[in-house]
């Protein structure tokens, strides 16, 4: 897994002007989660998707303008 944190410390291509990132160091990283075996950057990505298709859910589930025009 590539280091969404660590950018650049990997290498810099001036030929491409390409940041590349840096391996994930796991346990030895501040945020690394060992619960979850995973990044806390890519956790809350996810839970940010989780939120959005709820979101996503109420408001087709809301009335809209023409249901109450005559």
């Amino acid at each position: 897994m590539k280091c969404p944190l660590i950018i650049g410390l990997a290498g810099y291509n001036p030929d491409e002007d390409v940041l590349t990132e840096a391996d994930c160091l796991k346990e030895e990283c501040a945020w690394y989660q060992k619960d979850l075996e995973n990044c806390i950057v890519y956790q809350a990505g996810m839970e940010l998707g989780v939120l959005l298709t709820f979101i996503e859910d109420l408001v087709n589930k809301m009335p809209h303008e023409k249901q109450f025009r005559k």
